[in-house]
């Protein structure tokens, strides 16, 4: 197979005619330059010829035209003046005299190019002033001739020599550059054998030769690649059947593992839930136990003043000092029972919510502010004993679609591990959490100046099984448990930091966030 020169090409000669246009652009260039030069060297030359004749007129005329003037020689001063008049450039010549008598020849003009003023003295006295006025028109007349003739025959010799080069730059180097890519564009798989050459090239080597030597080398080389590469590919090939083959047995297994560690985890979830469920049930039956008992004692002890003020009925003895006194007791063990037992209706009012919240995960419309009001309220039974001041700065607006039993999950987790871990061998501490909303997203902060993290572990801490109370309690799944929280049912993301005294913890996640197990049929 034999590749040749497209004709298409070759007759664009698009590099010759930019060769010739560049050829032509720098002559015309250069030929403007020296017209100018010259024309200007001329016309300073005219300028100071102007010049020199005012000098002769001065030198040579003027003390004839003085004589003449004294001797009121009226035609030869004339005659003077048209001489004056009649020499190169000069255009105006005009005598006045200091009886205001006027002689005047040529064409007197308002602004002239170039004029000069000459004192008439004679014997000491001034008799008059000679004026002779020159204008350019002659000058620029002869620069316009002298510049087109130099003009058209410098460009006539800069086409000849452009016409020359283009022609001696297609001949040794547009036509083979036209070769060369035309060989290059027909070059492929199925011709790689057929060497590249330049037609009728002279002895001796040059850079075209060279450059021909190095696309032959590169034609070569690439020959021998593409017989490596499809040696290779063929390898590929089997090796993609055999791993395709392993690949999809792995996928069985990672789909076996994926769906056990998923049925692990709920369990874990489910658990850690039931755990936070236990310790809030003996919490609140402990804070429970406290206004019933107080219930208990008021009403045991008005049932025995009461006997007392029965029998004394029964017996007569009943005086109105007794009866007002048994009265005051009544009333403020009313009061004391009534007290005691909102406190427990209370109490059981949030325990019921939360626990109703934390086995429930339905989307509901919640107040934020009074959602974390209400676990905090309950989650802190589990340390009523401890000195922890707990600040919560949620706007009384904030209203989101969101999910309460993980928010209490969360919640609980967070204090648990302030509680736990933060404020060890703390006899007080203090807890806040700011919840702000903008138009797209909601950003959750939760604060302790306890003991931080440990610097071995923050960077892992929601891993599975990381604790610093390994064998004193601690499973490691709590923040786990809140990563996994945040991340599945809130569609958010959590992050933890040291401050300076404790640590922060920072969950960001949309307003109109949704789980992400409810886009699965």
């Amino acid at each position: 197979m034999k590749l040749t020169a497209s004709p298409h090409q070759g007759s664009s000669n698009k590099l010759g005619r930019k060769v010739l246009i560049y050829i032509i652009i720098c002559s015309t260039a250069l030929s403007l330059l020296s017209t100018a030069a010259q024309i200007y060297r001329d016309y300073v030359y005219d300028i100071e010829s102007i010049q020199l004749r005012f000098k002769s007129i001065e030198s040579s005329q003027l003390e004839s035209l003085i004589l003449n003037l004294w001797d009121v020689n009226d035609d030869i001063v004339a005659q003077h003046l048209i001489g004056i008049v009649n020499l190169p450039d000069i255009s105006h010549a005009q005598i006045t005299s200091p009886l205001g008598q006027v002689y005047q020849a040529g064409d007197a003009q308002m602004l002239p190019d170039a004029s000069k003023s000459f004192d008439l003295i004679y014997e000491g006295q001034h008799i008059g002033t000679l004026l002779v006025e020159a204008d350019y028109d002659d000058i620029y007349s002869r620069l316009k001739q002298k510049a087109g003739f130099i003009l058209l025959s410098q460009l006539g010799n800069t086409l000849i020599v452009a016409l020359f080069m283009g022609a001696l730059v297609y001949y040794l180097i547009t036509r083979h550059v036209y070769r060369i890519a035309s060989y290059s564009r027909e070059l492929s798989i199925d011709n790689l054998e057929v060497p590249l050459s330049l037609e009728r090239r002279r002895t001796g080597t040059d850079e075209l030769d060279d450059l021909v030597t190095s696309m032959n080398q590169m034609r070569e080389t690439l020959r021998s690649d593409i017989i490596r590469r499809q040696q290779a590919e063929a390898q590929v090939q089997q090796m993609n059947i055999r791993l395709e083959a392993k690949v999809q047995e792995r996928t069985r297994l990672l789909e076996q593992s994926i769906e056990e560690l998923k049925m692990a985890q709920d369990s874990l979830i489910q658990s850690e839930k039931m755990a936070s469920l236990g310790s809030l049930v003996a919490g609140v039956s402990h804070e429970i136990n406290t206004p019933l008992g107080v219930c208990v004692s008021a009403n045991s002890n008005v049932s025995a003043r009461l006997r007392t003020i029965v029998s004394e009925v029964d017996a007569g003895t009943l005086t109105k000092g007794r009866l007002t006194k048994f009265l005051d007791l009544q009333t403020e063990s009313c009061g004391m029972i009534d007290k005691s037992l909102r406190r427990a209706v209370e109490l059981i009012s949030n325990f019921k919510s939360v626990a109703v919240n934390q086995s429930n995960d339905t989307l509901l419309e919640c107040n934020m502010k009074e959602l974390l009001l209400e676990s905090v309220a309950t989650i802190r039974t589990v340390f009523k004993r401890e000195n922890y001041k707990i600040n919560i700065d949620v706007d009384n607006s904030v209203e989101l679609k969101t999910y309460p039993g993980v928010w209490h999950q969360i919640l609980t987790n967070l204090m648990v591990n302030s509680h736990k871990h933060g404020f060890e061998d703390m006899d007080d501490g203090e807890i806040s959490m700011v919840l702000t909303e903008d138009e797209n997203e909601v950003k959750f902060v939760y604060k302790d100046n306890g003991h931080g993290i440990a610097k071995d572990i923050i960077d892992r801490v929601f891993d599975p099984f990381v604790t610093s109370k390994r064998g004193q309690g601690g499973s490691g799944l709590g923040m786990n448990i809140l990563f996994n929280l945040v991340h599945a049912k809130l569609n958010g993301r959590v992050s933890v930091a040291n401050l300076e005294k404790g640590c922060q913890f920072e969950i960001t996640f949309p307003s109109q966030h949704r789980a992400i197990d409810e886009d699965k049929p």
